[in-house]
């Protein structure tokens, strides 16, 4: 593994998963409400990283 990152990805209910419903469902109302420290804009990739992902396939490990 060249970059020693692994992306492991686990379904979690959204009753058991307040903050990422509410935004999935762009419910920003709900989110200041349950994550009041939460950011109004969201924060930008950095393009090299963006390189590096665009640039892999999933199975390329």
């Amino acid at each position: 593994m060249k970059y020693s990152v692994v992306f492991i990805a686990v379904h979690i209910s959204s009753k058991s998963n307040y903050i990422a419903d509410a935004i999935s469902r762009k419910q920003f109302h709900r989110l200041q409400q349950l994550a009041p420290e939460a950011q109004r804009s969201p924060e930008s990739v950095p393009p090299e990283f963006l390189l590096m992902i665009c640039n892999k396939s999933l199975i390329d490990c």
